[in-house]
């Protein structure tokens, strides 16, 4: 597990370290996104072999659930 409170930019910058410490197969949650940020983040993170499951927003911010693919699967 990984949990941290990030803003967008270390987000982006750490995108590599933080989806290699996740198990193919695992999940990523990453929550306290502006909404307006939302699709930057996952450009990003889709771009580093993880799919996007799903997306909660509310009130100006969002969560966002994400699993990284198998090998197979890239």
């Amino acid at each position: 597990m990984i949990t941290a409170n990030l803003r967008l930019p270390t987000l982006v910058e750490y995108r590599e370290s933080i989806v290699e410490g996740v198990l193919p197969g695992g999940m990523l949650i990453i929550s306290g996104i502006k909404t307006e940020e939302l699709s930057t983040l996952v450009e990003h993170y889709t771009s580093q072999g993880v799919k996007k499951l799903q997306v909660w927003s509310e009130k100006g911010w969002s969560a966002l659930l994400l699993q990284k693919m198998s090998s197979l699967e890239v």
